[in-house]
């Protein structure tokens, strides 16, 4: 089973595209829960976060949070960014045979023009990021970023896709 976190400031749209991709993952029984942290937004995302019935926290509880997940892998995920189909099979089956950190390959059907795409800045989340649970308890610091979290980690390339959130808002 796997633990999803998304952090959001101030992106209630871009919250619930992603969790409405999830819901197929929680259906299937891969997504045990999912938690929303919050660095500080003035919008409606708790409210959303509460509909969709996920866990929430202020992004400064983080460590507190890291022992609260359920599932024994964490999926670190931006706000907007959609799972596309196949990603179930595809996280599953990682999960289940393997003891490596991942990440989602790119969408072949959805791409920047070109020059966004070279001018861009990359996120460490662009493509999610897929750890054992130890890994992230140990990553999880106070004042730390899930997108600190994720810098630096060694992961192979999964054949499941995602359309990042940054395509979403383009």
């Amino acid at each position: 089973m796997i633990s999803v976190i998304l952090q959001c400031q101030n992106q209630e749209v871009e919250l619930a595209r992603s969790l409405s991709a999830l819901v197929a993952g929680a259906v299937e029984g891969l997504v045990s829960d999912v938690t929303v942290l919050d660095s500080g937004s003035d919008d409606d995302t708790m409210k959303v976060a509460d509909a969709a019935g996920c866990h929430y926290y202020k992004a400064a509880d983080i460590e507190a949070m890291s022992k609260s997940l359920r599932g024994e892998w964490v999926f670190l995920i931006e706000p907007g960014a959609k799972p596309l189909s196949g990603w179930i099979e595809g996280l599953g089956e990682h999960v289940s045979i393997a003891d490596k950190s991942a990440r989602f390959s790119p969408s072949r059907s959805y791409k920047l023009p070109f020059v966004k795409r070279v001018l861009s800045q990359k996120s460490s989340l662009e493509y999610g990021c897929i750890m054992p649970k130890r890994e992230f308890v140990a990553r999880a610091k106070t004042g730390a970023s899930l997108a600190d979290i994720a810098k630096g980690v060694k992961t192979i390339q999964l054949k499941c896709e995602i359309v990042p959130a940054s395509y979403a808002n383009a």
